[in-house]
């Protein structure tokens, strides 16, 4: 074979090589380009897919989230059991036959019964009009008084001053009145002479001004004597003699100490194995309706007294996202759920019956608590379900309170 035959393969070979490397590379180009084609396709596809999910999420919370109600007998019977459901099915009942509070813990002290006594004394003190009392700084007294500037009387001068109690020492009024009357009796009738501040942003007519007081005194507070005679006067709806009166605090505090640890244990120990969908719905557009209402009062009483609202939004005054809240929200109405139902399962097992006058009692608490007029209206705005679920847990609380074991 020639030399140059040999040449000329060897430059065919080459040629086809280069061809061949080309139409690799030209394929390999075009699979990148067929691969981002199909990478973009499928990043916008699962694009518009996560917008289709949240936009459908964005929805359904729009749809189920919470409504306001203020149907406090929604899910209730008028008897005031939640409707349709066996409680025992769901209550994980504790031992509420053997609960067991400390002494100590229920005892009114015999410093707190001194501390109300006081208070009443100084509730109902004693007008002395002795006229051998002589005023002294501390001295709360009751006078009246006529002022007047170039001898003539300050505007309503001669019936602003007239029985105005008033406390020596205590600086209300202008430099040196209360020390010019300090050392005179109960009864005195005397001048009190002043000269007003410059300026008196009071009644600037009289900055800088000379004045004189015709004051009286007409009696000095005293304490009275913590007696008989006093609680008889005083106090007679809860007894009728001092030491009476003492045990009327121990014994009623002691009871509403027992009755709050009741409630504080059904609080602890409710707890339900699942939480039936309608009621729960219920309790929670209670809630928020609660919850909307405080919002708005707290809204409207810082619009009145400092011309500006305190909350720019719902979610401001519950400090969290709609979400978020809806997830609190289903948690406190389940809290509350769970003590309901250990509530009437107690009711039920144990054959209680509340009688008419817990019913009438709870009328009367919340007719007064709410401006109700009379018993017709506090089941118009509460319903007879809630009224008698109230009834209910009032009931169960004093049984408890009956068998619980104070030691």
């Amino acid at each position: 074979m020639s030399k140059n035959l040999v040449s000329q393969d060897t430059n065919m070979s080459k040629s086809a090589a280069k061809r061949n490397q080309r139409r690799r590379e030209v394929a390999a180009r075009k699979n990148r380009k067929r691969m981002i084609r199909i990478i973009s396709l499928t990043v916008c596809c699962l694009a518009v897919l996560g917008i289709g999910f949240y936009v459908g999420q964005k929805i359904y919370f729009n749809a189920t989230k919470t409504v306001a109600s203020s149907d406090y007998s929604a899910g209730l019977t008028d008897d005031g059991k939640i409707d349709g459901l066996d409680v025992s099915s769901y209550v994980k009942v504790p031992d509420y036959n053997n609960i067991r509070f400390p002494l100590a813990d229920l005892e009114y002290s015999d410093e707190d019964v001194e501390a109300d006594i006081e208070k009443a004394l100084q509730n109902h003190p004693l007008h002395c009009t002795d006229t051998s009392v002589t005023l002294k700084s501390g001295d709360k007294i009751n006078l009246d008084y006529v002022g007047y500037a170039d001898e003539e009387p300050f505007e309503n001068g001669d019936t602003q001053g007239k029985g105005t109690d008033l406390e020596l020492g205590s600086g209300t009024y202008i430099d040196t009145f209360e020390d010019q009357i300090i050392g005179h009796n109960v009864g005195d009738s005397f001048d009190v002479n002043v000269t007003f501040p410059d300026p008196y942003e009071n009644n600037p007519d009289l900055s800088g001004k000379d004045a004189r007081f015709e004051v009286t005194i007409n009696y000095v507070y005293q304490q009275s004597d913590f007696d008989d005679a006093f609680v008889a006067e005083y106090l007679g709806d809860y007894a009728t003699t001092a030491e009476g009166y003492r045990r009327y605090l121990k014994e009623t505090h002691y009871q509403t100490n027992l009755e709050s640890a009741v409630r504080q244990y059904i609080t602890d120990n409710a707890h339900n194995s699942s939480y039936p969908k309608k009621y729960l719905k219920s309790l929670k557009s209670l809630q928020r309706a609660d919850d909307e209402s405080r919002y708005s009062y707290m809204n409207s009483y810082y619009s009145q007294m400092l011309g500006t609202v305190l909350y720019e939004s719902f979610e401001d005054f519950t400090g969290m996202s709609e979400r978020a809240y809806e997830k609190d929200l289903s948690s406190r109405a389940k809290a509350i759920m769970a003590q309901n139902m250990l509530y009437q399962y107690i009711y039920e097992t144990e054959n209680l019956k509340y009688t008419e006058e817990t019913y009438e009692e709870l009328i009367a608490e919340y007719g007064s608590g709410f401006g109700l007029s009379d018993a017709e209206a506090v089941e118009d705005v509460f319903g007879k379900g809630y009224l008698a679920q109230q009834a209910i847990q009032n009931t169960v609380v004093q049984y408890l309170c009956e068998k619980a074991i104070v030691e």
